[in-house]
């Protein structure tokens, strides 16, 4: 994703997403999100859910260690610990609590991605990508749902401590967010949500100014994160656009697998991942779950969705270079050396593999310009 799509997106404060992304509205379709020429833009769209009022008090206070900042000097950040760790309470409550992370992480890296780095941002897409498998799998122990829930916390905690660093930078994100769910309108004209909305904000404004050192940017961020999530949750959703939503995710795959060929084939755990995705979808709209797990799984769906095609894209480009490697080798005009062929063979390899073991789009489409990169390179080598 590129800054410049950073900004586009910047444009769609939390508080006005979240009315659009009730069910499934504020995603793409996927023929729209399919002819994209990067292959991936929503994932910076603003999105936010939480957990639901009953496991609130699953919420432990304690400390938590923030990440290095832009300034690599470490802070430790004093905030809630959103991890529900079910010894305490209960497996449900731990795995809400897990789905309340992913929203967050969702959340902040919409609301931040302008000040951070491609480097952080892409962190967070893959803590958020490792966490889902243990979100949604239903197998899952309480213990791995634990261990997945405070990774990705401190996932949360080092991406915000660097995207995030200086009270001028959060003012503005909650000057910003502040105006947002305002709309222009007095706040005697704003509902109870939007109430709720703009008393977290200003919570999180007046933490800032108590405390605008790094640890307490950090602590009034993450509490405008939590209560931003928590206050989501309470909005309501069309569960009827969650599953027009998905069943137009399903009908552009299958069109997709029916015209791919051996395209499709090749991206075997792309494939795998998004048919995860998609499955986990159905069983929450099955179960009629809450807008938190809706708003995850559709962010998933798309993610993974994403990652397939681009996928694809990859083994496109391998298709097109494996017989470069059967090119003339030898000193004579128009014909290779030896080495340039190993170097591309190595080059080809290392796409196999990122073909193989990647489920992120970004590293799948790095991939593939590394490889483009190596077959320009061995063309010109030609004697």
């Amino acid at each position: 994703m590129s800054r410049g799509e950073s900004k586009k997106w910047k444009k769609w404060p939390l508080a006005a997403f979240v009315l659009l992304v009730a069910g499934g509205g504020a995603y793409a379709l996927p023929n729209v999100f399919a002819n994209e020429a990067d292959g991936q833009t929503i994932p910076s769209v603003r999105q936010t859910a939480t957990v639901s009022a009953g496991s609130k008090g699953a919420l432990i206070q304690s400390e938590s260690v923030g990440a290095a900042s832009a300034a690599s000097v470490q802070a430790k950040v004093v905030a809630p610990v959103i991890a529900a760790d079910p010894k305490r309470t209960s497996i449900t409550a731990s795995r809400k609590a897990l789905i309340k992370l992913g929203m967050m992480n969702l959340s902040t890296g919409a609301a931040s991605d302008f000040y951070s780095s491609e480097n952080a941002l892409r962190k967070l897409h893959l803590a958020r990508n490792q966490a889902n498998k243990v979100t949604f799998d239903p197998k899952a122990s309480a213990d791995q749902i634990f261990y997945a829930s405070r990774k990705l916390e401190k996932a949360i905690d080092l991406y915000n401590a660097s995207a995030v660093s200086s009270a001028d930078v959060l003012g503005k994100i909650l000057k910003y967010e502040k105006a947002a769910v305002r709309n222009g309108e007095n706040e005697h004209s704003l509902n109870e949500i939007e109430l709720l909305a703009l008393k977290g904000i200003k919570e999180a404004q007046a933490k800032l100014a108590a405390d605008s050192t790094e640890a307490g940017v950090q602590a009034a961020y993450k509490h405008f994160l939590s209560s931003n999530a928590d206050v989501n949750d309470l909005r309501p959703f069309d569960r009827a656009d969650n599953v027009s939503f998905l069943q137009r995710y399903k009908e552009n795959y299958a069109a997709e697998i029916a015209g791919a060929g051996s395209r499709a084939k090749e991206a075997v755990l792309q494939r795998k991942a998004y048919e995860n995705a998609a499955k986990a979808m159905q069983s929450a709209i099955d179960a009629k779950s809450g807008k938190n797990e809706l708003t995850v799984a559709g962010a998933s769906v798309i993610n993974t969705y994403s990652a397939f095609l681009e996928g694809m894209r990859l083994s496109d480009a391998l298709n097109q270079a494996r017989p470069l490697l059967h090119s003339p080798v030898g000193k004579e005009e128009g014909q290779y050396t030896a080495s340039s062929i190993g170097t591309l063979r190595s080059a080809i390899n290392q796409a196999e593999s990122s073909l193989k073991q990647s489920e992120m789009r970004e590293e799948l489409a790095d991939a593939q310009k590394r490889l483009a990169v190596s077959v320009r390179a061995f063309k010109a080598s030609r004697k």
